[in-house]
């Protein structure tokens, strides 16, 4: 069971190099003060259909996708105040309210760094803010079982930052450090071995 867990997710977080792009008139008409809308995109195109929707915006947007069975089948986002920060305008205990009612079993934010001189620098990084952010709101989702996966866009590509997966999703005892852990205290190599193809 763990081993089919650990296959599921290897498949199920693998991004497609193919573009996704949004429709223009849609990509237009985004709400700024903030909004949810259906989709019915497969998980791995998503990320490439968000960095395409935030490519060009001269604020910073922050986008929610809420997944299910391979699948974003709805997703929030808002604008912010400058091109500096932005903050979704939707409570995270709401928002992991709706997920575990919904049967949604990961939250993917994604939002956009705008660079107004791309020829001499990048903000192709996530910050400290970034980061810490991050880890604040997966706390918060993994208690209720959801996983959080983290993004950076910058005109139309995107970064992957944090990946954080709940104990019921992807237990403990099936990650790299713990398989780790326990060969070189047991000093037997076997369960490593037979457990890397997952990470592979």
């Amino acid at each position: 069971m763990e081993k089919r867990r650990n296959k599921y997710i290897k498949i199920h977080f693998t991004l497609r190099e193919t573009n996704s792009y949004p429709d223009k008139d849609f990509k237009s008409k985004l709400r700024p003060s903030g909004k949810f809308y259906t989709s019915d995109i497969d998980c791995e195109m998503f990320p490439s259909y968000v960095a395409n929707l935030l490519k060009g915006k001269k604020h910073e947007w922050v986008v929610l996708g809420c997944l299910k069975n391979n699948k974003v089948k709805c997703f929030y986002a808002n604008k912010g105040d400058d091109n500096q920060s932005v903050s979704f305008n939707v409570d995270i205990s709401e928002l992991v309210t709706f997920c575990t009612v919904n049967g949604y079993q990961t939250i993917m934010r994604f939002h956009n760094h705008p660079n107004s001189d791309p020829q001499h620098y990048t903000c192709f990084l996530a910050s400290e803010q970034d980061k810490r952010s991050a880890e604040y709101l997966s706390n918060i989702t993994l208690s209720a079982g959801i996983n959080w996966l983290d993004y950076v866009c910058e005109r139309g590509h995107v970064l992957e930052f944090a990946r954080k997966f709940s104990e019921e999703y992807y237990p403990a005892e099936s990650s790299f450090e713990y398989i780790s852990k326990e060969n070189s205290m047991k000093n037997n190599y076997y369960k490593l071995q037979r457990e890397l193809g997952i990470f592979r």
